[in-house]
């Protein structure tokens, strides 16, 4: 299964796969204190772009697997309007 990123307007494209997602939480839960990137990955939503991509930009030593998530994740935030939203396409139980 895979994850999306969608904003006010909707889709904005694929982020990553569980495992990877996975991968990309754990470490930037432990590697930043920006409210914003704790935020997406606790909540699955951020409020200020800006301030998320800041902290995304900041984390570093990650694996190249997480960094070309990261990577990724910029791109797509680059395309966002006002609110990032992780979802995988299921409803919420």
């Amino acid at each position: 299964m895979s994850n999306q990123l969608y904003d006010v307007k909707g889709y904005v494209g694929d982020l990553a796969t569980n495992s990877g997602l996975s991968e990309l939480s754990k470490f930037a839960l432990s590697h930043t204190d920006n409210a914003q990137v704790k935020k997406l990955f606790r909540l699955g939503r951020a409020t200020d772009i800006e301030k998320l991509k800041a902290g995304l930009e900041e984390l570093t030593g990650a694996s190249k697997s997480v960094k070309a998530t990261i990577d990724n994740l910029l791109k797509l935030l680059d395309k966002c309007d006002k609110i990032a939203i992780i979802s995988n396409g299921m409803e919420p139980k």
